[in-house]
């Protein structure tokens, strides 16, 4: 039998998954991610429950405080949406539409505040959110921070 890397690692993942771990936002995104196109490709019922039950946890979470793309709302929105484009199951826009709605709130909040260290969480909502509207809104902050920052001389290192 030939040795296969992908299938060692997804032996793994099952065998944790049945050992009753625990899995947070980012795991199940992955989960879904990686068992939601190994059903795709082979039709297989446990694949397809093991992606089921994590895409089940992650939309009945009650509030996700966290909106970026690794861990929070951002990459929720992202997957549904992944998944609606692969067509791995059929579902409603109804949770997509919330969650983009909730998604551009957050951005919008947290473009005005001017926080420098939001970059990194602004780039994973301009992804998940996927709108020109959004694109233009961040190229606007950049440009204001980068003015901002371009306007304080700089100090030597001592």
């Amino acid at each position: 039998m030939e040795y296969n890397i992908l299938t060692e690692i997804y032996n793994c993942i099952e065998s944790i998954i049945d050992s009753g771990y625990k899995c947070s936002i980012s795991d199940d995104i992955g989960l879904c991610i990686l068992f939601a196109n190994k059903y795709k490709s082979n039709g297989i019922d446990r694949d397809y429950s093991i992606f089921k039950n994590a895409l089940n946890r992650l939309v009945n979470v009650n509030e996700i405080t966290e909106s970026n793309i690794i861990s929070g709302s951002s990459g929720v929105l992202w997957l549904l949406k992944y998944l609606k484009k692969i067509e791995v199951l059929d579902f409603s826009n109804s949770k997509i539409k919330n969650l983009e709605e909730h998604t551009v709130k957050q951005f919008i909040s947290s473009l005005s505040v001017n926080n420098w260290d939001y970059y990194s969480g602004a780039i994973g909502h301009v992804i998940a959110l996927d709108n020109s509207s959004c694109y233009k809104d961040f190229l606007g902050y950049l440009k204001k921070n980068i003015m901002r920052i371009s306007a304080i001389p700089s100090q030597p290192f001592r």
